[in-house]
């Protein structure tokens, strides 16, 4: 039998055809066609996406319509979406022979086209576009919708590096160099016995913590001096109490203040005294201060019952 050129004259009940190929044959734009499977679906229209139904690759990935005559429902009969793509993927490496053509393939051919299925006529199906070669949907990739997926390694398109994670708080913050001529203009505005208690400083202070900038060095003229000389300024933050200090550069900068220093070392002392005083009790020491008025010098006696003990206690050991 000769093969039929048109598809009308092929599949009279109806044909299968990817989305693009269905824009092209019904000459409509592709907002018209999105209009048809979103909201108002023509009677003789039917889409599904081989997806859903476990189509073959590359048919898996597309979207098909079915058409039928106009006024006429779309009766595909056994001609579903995989059986179809199942047809289209077997012919299109098994043509060559009646033989070899499944019996299965053959029947869903003459439904599907009302023709045996011969390598003339399998052929003028493809010809027609009633049935897709896997090979011209292989060439083809779709586009992906949605969003990127994620990839744990992100590159640079342009430079093929990896992108670093932007860091606001950081870009937010003034840099030390920023830093230091801000403090650097403020410390020659102010007097001495001011530095100790102006505001700005003090937010500049926070900032550099903020920035986690240990301490800043600039040059300055010595105030107390009869004579101008510059000198390096070190202008630093109490890691104890936040408080900002402004000295004179020297080779052990201490991290704290000097009422925290104060605190510090008053503390250290006490806990030596207590340690002492325990360690003198454990040795059987007992000690009385006295005050004398004359002297004004802080004196102390031993009791001679204790230092007697103390004596036979070192004696036996």
């Amino acid at each position: 039998m000769t093969a039929a050129s048109d598809s009308s004259s092929l599949c009279p009940d109806g044909v299968w055809m990817t989305e693009e190929d269905a824009i092209k044959h019904l000459s409509l734009t592709k907002k018209q066609m999105r209009l048809f499977k979103n909201e108002a679906c023509p009677m003789n229209m039917h889409f599904e996406h081989g997806r859903y139904v476990h189509a073959p690759t590359p048919y898996s990935q597309f979207q098909f319509v079915y058409i039928s005559p106009e006024n006429t429902a779309p009766l595909f009969g056994d001609i579903t979406l995989i059986n179809w793509s199942r047809m289209c993927d077997y012919f299109s490496n098994n043509i060559q022979t009646d033989d070899d053509v499944d019996m299965s393939y053959r029947r869903h051919f003459t439904d599907y086209t009302t023709l045996p299925a011969t390598p003339a006529n399998i052929t003028a199906a493809f010809d027609a576009g009633v049935l897709k070669h896997s090979s011209q949907l292989q060439n083809v990739a779709p586009k992906k919708r949605g969003r990127p997926s994620k990839s744990k390694n992100t590159t640079n398109n342009q430079t093929g590096q990896k992108k670093k994670r932007v860091n606001t708080v950081e870009n937010l913050l003034p840099k030390a160099d920023t830093l230091t001529q801000l403090v650097m203009d403020r410390f020659n505005q102010l007097q001495p016995e001011e530095e100790s208690s102006d505001k700005d400083l003090c937010k500049l202070g926070g900032l550099m913590k903020l920035a986690e900038i240990d301490s800043l060095t600039f040059q300055a003229n010595r105030k107390k001096a009869t004579k101008p000389t510059l000198v390096n300024i070190v202008f630093t933050v109490c890691c104890q109490c936040g408080c900002h200090r402004i000295n004179e550069e020297r080779k052990n900068q201490s991290p704290y203040c000097r009422k925290c220093t104060q605190k510090m070392s008053r503390k250290r002392i006490k806990k030596r005294q207590e340690e002492h005083a325990q360690m003198r009790e454990s040795l059987g020491y007992s000690i009385v201060k006295a005050t004398s008025t004359s002297t004004k010098k802080n004196n102390c006696r031993y009791n001679t019952q204790a230092f007697q003990q103390c004596i036979g206690h070192a004696t036996a050991l």
